[in-house]
């Protein structure tokens, strides 16, 4: 019975340290649908306003 009490305390170790990578490359994998989704929009959000007044002072 000890045997399989340490290897329980090790599966679930390993389990909670598998965990804990996925849990740390989530944020790095979140920046391609971040940068694809959100900057454009925010970008014209910014942008917008500067060239609609820059097409009234040029054009």
């Amino acid at each position: 019975t000890d045997a399989l009490r340490v290897y329980s305390a090790e599966m679930r170790s390993q389990r909670i340290l598998s965990a804990e990578e996925r849990a740390n490359a989530l944020p790095v994998k979140m920046m391609i649908p971040l940068g694809l989704c959100i900057f454009p929009v925010v970008m014209m959000v910014i942008m917008l306003p500067v060239i609609i007044r820059m097409r009234g002072v040029f054009f």
